[in-house]
């Protein structure tokens, strides 16, 4: 059984992994593109303290996790240079891509993230 994805980030980074979570501007947005599997409604970010507001509650979610929190500007310059919408894994090792998880069936299947991390050699 494959593990939360809590579980898989806290596995890979006792083994030295760094991980940097990049909030993106809304995938679902409440007035643009609503879906009822949210569970929060969050309006699109008109600013970047609505962006870090937005962050803060996804966060708070996954509380205790060791990753770095970054905001892509409001000009989504990050999702531009590295499409990532609604949501992306990716690995990233001496400014190069080796591992960018698509989703197969309208899903992300954390084995295919897992085997990449399982098979990296530092």
């Amino acid at each position: 059984m494959m593990p939360a994805i809590k579980d898989l980030i806290l596995w890979h980074w006792k083994k030295g992994f760094s991980f940097a979570f990049v909030y993106i501007e809304e995938a679902h947005a409440v007035d643009e593109w609503p879906i009822s599997e949210a569970g929060v409604d969050i309006r699109q970010h008109k600013s970047l303290k609505e962006r870090r507001d937005a962050a803060n509650t996804l966060l708070s979610h996954f509380g205790g996790l060791p990753f770095e929190i970054y905001l892509d500007n409001m000009n989504n310059s990050f999702n531009s240079s590295y499409p990532s919408w609604p949501f992306r894994f990716w690995v990233i090792t001496k400014q190069r891509v080796v591992f960018k998880a698509m989703p197969k069936s309208a899903a992300y299947h954390l084995e295919d993230l897992d085997e990449c991390m399982n098979n990296f050699d530092f």
